[in-house]
């Protein structure tokens, strides 16, 4: 952090509050927006604070000021191909090659971030602002920097999502809400094109306070003749963001202080606030969420879901801390981000231990009884151990909020890291877990005792729905592990699911409502209808399109009465998904639902327009290719299917869909090879061996089983085992006995007596 401190102490830069007017980006026309150099006349140590911070570098014009990379005609080597960085009068180049796989000059006009790594944006038209795939890494020397860096090197391939000409590289759609202030998309569905804007280029005062105008408003005219009188209390602002404890104090026998709420601790806004960018989510729309107090009303966050987290609630992905810090029992206790960070340089209160000590009595926790090492060592500071860091972006380490206890034995038990193996790296979990054992006993119960269950949904175990919903209806666990439970429970639900469902579908917490909403996924459209309708008029905008995005599916069995009732709910989810038509997923949200209703025309065009606009979305074909499917053109969803193998960087479920074409059609042979085709892509996929052996079945019986067999062993399924068994008694194989014999402790005795029956004397 010190050689950050340094680095930012050198590039402050003032940030200019004028729009860029190069093409692309517009000058915004929203007059309550008053910029950050407004603020500084009376704020000045504030201001002072913001400059150095990454907040005010967020993004910048490229300049002499602001680029830190090496633009002095320096060639970098990669893949055998040379890339080079230069400048031409003040102006800053990058020679890189396109999707076309030829070299061109692109001007730098704005950087993006600037520790520990400096990116670089361009414009290739149409008012689309990419991300090139060469970073800056800006830490000193000695620690690894002051070079050049592919960001990306697994997406070369112009096909992979995030090349950096495509959607996944877009400033537009996935960087510019979060780094610059007062942003407005203004994507034109009909020209494919972007009039992108903001007020201020960076993360400025206003960003996180709100619109200034007002503001100087009532400081000029004393309160007397503010817009808005209710607002008089915040000084004309919309918003508080002040913190939610008013003092800790110690309690007897705690050796943690503990809350006293303040008075007004339900309307400060700035958790809110901080999670609109420092959150894993996909924006809803413009809507006011400060009004509201509901994050749900502009932002759709992810829950604790495979991909994003681990099943113990670690990071994985970049989940940008506020998933991880609504786990935590200091969320549960009101510590909000400012009893942490400076709000405006966003730099640590105080250093080390001495943060955490500012409500755990340092005598009990900032120890060796209590960390196990040598003091001023590595592994005696609480977040060595209370919050690992995960590495993303090759340089960029993160540490997680959520504060878990280390449990060695659970992170074996369920495959995550194990905190202690950062640091002792040449041991393993046996040695981690004996020495944990030794020193805390028996220390299991304070670990997350839901991420078993976890781990059971991403396997498919039935037996864990139970523990999903006894974990979705404990008020002792924070509202993001009951709702991601509930939303967990749709592909093992059991008889206690729909208990807890119906439970969570009237929770006061939004995030439960919806994963409770996801949850009913499976359950019959009757039961689905009666527990669902009523929040198609929630409140808050996330829960009502989440309802109707599991009701439109069996849009044909509804009634009309029913069909009427759902309108509004699908209104808002059209709006939501045109707010988002750059994107793939969208478009082919919204022709799902035009097919539901049997516009079939109109959906097929939604579907051809989702992949012209982002080629490389898989979905889009797979969709479409379903609807000529329930048309019977099979020769439309072949030519659809192929165009998609051509397009995407990963066919294995077009492939897939290929071979399951040509069963339908007698090609026995083409879907072989489509299966095969899939398999080689995708080995690991247990549906994809399965069915690849079936169809091997007639023409080489020994591949078959050992696709069958490679099914079972991903995936434990029993109904692959049986059919394994199934077919090596038809083929009399000695086997077969063997294979029942596996199979006896997983399925009824009935079914065994079925099986044995069957085998030749």
């Amino acid at each position: 952090m010190l050689l950050a401190n340094k680095l930012l102490t050198r590039i402050i830069f003032l940030v200019s509050i004028v729009c860029c007017t190069y093409s692309g980006l517009v000058n915004a026309t929203e007059n309550t927006y008053v910029g950050s150099n407004v603020c500084k006349e009376c704020h000045q140590q504030a201001f002072t604070d913001w400059q150095g911070s990454h907040h005010a570098n967020a993004m910048a014009h490229a300049n002499q000021a602001s680029v830190l990379g090496d633009f002095a005609n320096a060639n970098i080597e990669f893949n055998g191909e040379i890339y080079r960085f230069y400048q031409k009068k003040n102006n800053y180049y990058a020679r890189i090659k396109d999707a076309d796989g030829q070299f061109n000059d692109y001007q730098i006009l704005y950087t993006f971030g600037v520790y520990p790594l400096q990116q670089y944006m361009v414009d290739i038209g149409q008012g689309k602002i990419q991300l090139i795939p060469f970073a800056w890494d800006s830490r000193e020397q000695e620690q690894g920097g002051q070079r050049w860096f592919h960001l990306y090197p697994q997406a070369q391939d112009p096909k992979h999502e995030f090349f950096w000409t495509n959607q996944g590289q877009n400033w537009n759609y996935m960087c510019a809400d979060c780094h610059s202030t007062d942003v407005n998309k203004n994507y034109l569905v009909d020209s494919d094109s972007y009039q992108t804007s903001f007020s201020e280029i960076s993360v400025g005062c206003e960003a996180c306070h709100g619109p200034g105008a007002e503001h100087i408003q009532y400081i000029n005219n004393h309160a007397e003749n503010a817009k808005d009188a209710k607002k008089n209390d915040l000084k004309g602002f919309d918003r508080s963001l002040h913190k939610l404890v008013s003092q800790w104090q110690p309690r007897a026998n705690a050796t943690t202080l503990q809350p006293v709420m303040a008075d007004n601790a339900d309307t400060s806004k700035q958790t809110l606030v901080c999670a609109q960018c420092h959150s894993r989510r996909m924006q809803l729309g413009d809507d006011d969420y400060i009004a509201t107090h509901e994050l749900g009303d502009k932002y759709l966050v992810n829950l604790i879901e495979p991909g994003a987290y681990h099943a113990d609630g670690q990071i994985y992905d970049e989940v940008y801390v506020y998933g991880s810090y609504l786990q935590s029992k200091m969320h549960q206790k009101g510590v909000v981000c400012t009893n942490c960070h400076q709000p405006h340089s966003g730099e640590l209160i105080v250093a080390g231990n001495a943060l955490c000590n500012q409500c755990h009595i340092s005598e009990t926790y900032d120890t060796p009884a209590h960390h196990n090492h040598p003091d001023s060592v590595e592994g005696s500071q609480c977040v060595d151990c209370h919050m690992p860091q995960t590495t993303y972006m090759q340089i960029d380490p993160r540490r997680d909020h959520r504060w878990h206890i280390p449990d060695p034995q659970q992170s074996a038990n369920l495959n995550t890291p194990d905190v202690c193996l950062s640091c002792h790296q040449q041991k393993d979990s046996d040695w981690s877990s004996g020495e944990v054992a030794k020193w805390r006993g028996n220390y299991s119960q304070n670990s997350a005792q839901f991420g078993p269950a976890f781990l059971g949904s991403e396997l498919g175990y039935r037996q864990s729905a139970t523990w999903l919903s006894k974990i979705a209806q404990d008020l002792n666990y924070p509202a993001i592990i009951r709702a991601s439970a509930l939303q967990r429970s749709a592909g093992v639900a059991d008889n206690n699911t729909l208990v807890a469902i119906s439970r969570g579908l009237k929770s006061d917490n939004a995030w439960i409502r919806i994963g409770a909403i996801r949850g009913a996924d499976n359950l019959p459209i009757n039961a689905r209808w009666r527990l669902l309708s009523p929040l198609l008029e929630d409140p808050v905008l996330a829960v009502r399109i989440e309802s109707a995005r599991l009701l439109i599916a069996n849009w044909q069995q509804l009634t009309s009465a029913q069909q009427t009732q759902m309108q509004g709910a699908i209104d808002d989810y059209v709006k939501v998904q045109s707010y988002n038509a750059d994107r793939g997923f969208a478009l082919t949200n919204l022709a799902n639902l035009y097919a539901y209703q049997g516009q079939y025309n109109k959906a097929e065009l939604t579907y051809q327009q989702a992949i012209k606009t982002e080629p490389n979305y898989i979905n889009s074909y797979l969709n479409l290719s379903e609807l000529y499917r329930q048309m019977r053109d099979e020769s439309k969803v072949i030519g659809i299917l192929e165009q998609g193998k051509n397009n995407v960087a990963s066919p294995s479920a077009l492939a897939y869909q290929l071979g399951l074409s040509y069963i339908r059609q007698q090609q026995p042979l083409s879907a072989q090879q489509n299966f095969a085709q899939a398999v080689a892509t995708e080995p690991d996929n247990p549906q994809y061996q399965f069915v690849y052996g079936l169809s091997l079945k007639e023409s080489k019986p020994k591949q078959a089983q050992q696709a069958m067999s490679r099914a079972y062993a991903l995936s434990q399924n029993p109904q692959y085992l049986y059919a394994l068994c199934e077919f090596q008694i038809q083929q009399q194989e000695f086997s077969a006995a063997q294979c029942i014999e596996r199979l006896k402790p997983l399925v009824a005795p009935e079914i065994i007596n079925q099986l044995e029956q069957q085998i030749k004397p």
